[in-house]
């Protein structure tokens, strides 16, 4: 299991959806969402 956080978990973060969602955002400009929160323009994004 060590080996594998190790070696494996930077390349599949870099892979994930997430991180692709943040390049994106940052990109376009547009605010990148809160961690916890779901999908970038949902209600829950918007609902405190």
């Amino acid at each position: 299991i060590f080996n594998l956080m190790k070696f494996d978990s930077y390349a599949r973060f870099v892979k994930s959806p997430l991180y692709r969602e943040c390049l994106l955002a940052e990109a376009e400009g547009r605010p990148l969402r809160e961690p916890g929160s779901s999908r970038l323009g949902s209600p829950d994004a918007t609902r405190k």
